[in-house]
């Protein structure tokens, strides 16, 4: 009925090895990619240096190194506005959802939520391209921003959630006395 101790390790070795080996097979092309970044992108940076991030991109007849300043600057403000517009949304729908677990918003913002963390993001930059940037005539910061504020909604929601799950029911109610005196 049971097999025999060899017959298992020999198995395992052999899993073990074909696991191994596939493995190596796909980190050859993540590795490759690297090398090929480093070995033609090192030298053009160091050649720019510290100008590379502040300076403007070049021309395309131009024969400078140019930089990434204002992809760098337009990253920074669409990550702060998108999470300017998630946080106190998330913080509202957790706050919401914890204290009134048993009410049908708090239930129904729990299924959005969990509904939009599954949804990947290149369904939700298509669906801002179609309703705004077309709808604008343009691209925009407030396109990328808003794009990313709801690709960031569930992650913050559930860290609110947790938070707000976390505090003993010994201080909430000391803050539900307080608060109706």
């Amino acid at each position: 009925m049971y097999r025999s101790l060899p017959t298992r390790k020999i198995k395992n070795y052999v899993a073990i090895s074909i696991m191994t080996i596939i493995s190596i097979l796909y980190a050859i092309p993540l590795f490759s990619i690297i090398y090929t970044a480093i070995e033609k992108g090192g030298p053009v940076l160091l050649e720019a240096g510290f100008n590379f991030l502040v300076d403007l991109p070049p021309t395309p007849l131009s024969t400078r190194v140019g930089g990434i300043g204002p992809a760098l600057v337009g990253s920074l403000l669409a990550s702060t506005l998108a999470i300017a517009i998630s946080a106190p949304i998330a913080f509202l729908m957790a706050f919401y959802v914890v204290e009134f677990p048993k009410h049908p918003f708090s239930k129904m913002c729990e299924v959005v939520v969990r509904a939009f963390s599954g949804v990947p993001s290149i369904v939700v930059s298509m669906f801002i391209y179609t309703t705004i940037v077309i709808g604008m005539g343009k691209q925009s910061l407030l396109a990328g921003a808003l794009s990313l504020a709801i690709v960031t909604l569930p992650y913050a929601y559930v860290y609110f959630t947790s938070a707000f799950k976390s505090i003993p029911s010994s201080l909430r109610e000391a803050a539900d006395v307080s608060w109706n005196e």
